[in-house]
């Protein structure tokens, strides 16, 4: 078996364990495991970008993408690989979604110490995190069909944190949704 396609099989599993996870505070030490390899193999990851050069799945550009979408306790890995990503797959598949995430967990981290962003008046101890925990805001637990749906409940839900961030930065894909 190819080195290729043995890092394929490696993040195609990974990325299936990933779906597992309910709780975004709970795929920390997952993603701390996930990380060095996607770092050690970026070259590779970033050539396998699939039958239509788009880093389409299977490849192991879409189950690296999926991987780093995920890890929002770590948004400088998201900048990381975006940038690796806009160079050697720039018309990637989820592009968007990764540019999306990346932009939004960057304005929550410069604007959450803001008093009107707070949750049970204090600051949220890890803001990229806590406005999708299902824990602290309803709308994380629910699975939209569309952005404007995801963005609706965020609005119900009192995720005022994550909805500011959405509309200051014109987020196309975010909040999350399932996709069909």
């Amino acid at each position: 078996m190819s080195d290729i396609l043995k890092i394929r099989n490696q993040l195609n599993k990974w990325m299936d364990d990933d779906d597992k996870y309910n709780d975004p505070t709970a795929r920390q030490n997952f993603q701390n495991k996930v990380w060095p390899f996607i770092v050690k193999h970026m070259d590779v990851i970033l050539i396998d970008s699939g039958e239509k050069n788009n880093g389409d799945w299977p490849s192991s550009a879409f189950a690296a993408w999926l991987l780093v979408q995920h890890m929002d306790a770590f948004p400088q890995r998201q900048q990381t690989f975006l940038k690796h990503l806009t160079t050697k797959i720039p018309r990637h598949v989820k592009f968007q979604f990764l540019k999306d995430r990346s932009n939004v967990n960057q304005w929550i981290l410069a604007n959450y110490t803001k008093q009107k962003y707070f949750y049970n008046g204090k600051k949220l101890i890890n803001p990229t995190v806590n406005v999708r925990n299902p824990k602290l805001f309803a709308d994380a637990g629910i699975r939209a069909k569309s952005r404007q749906e995801a963005l609706d409940n965020a609005i119900k839900a009192g995720n005022l944190l994550l909805v500011d961030a959405v509309l200051a930065t014109r987020a196309k894909t975010q909040p999350s949704y399932t996709q069909s």
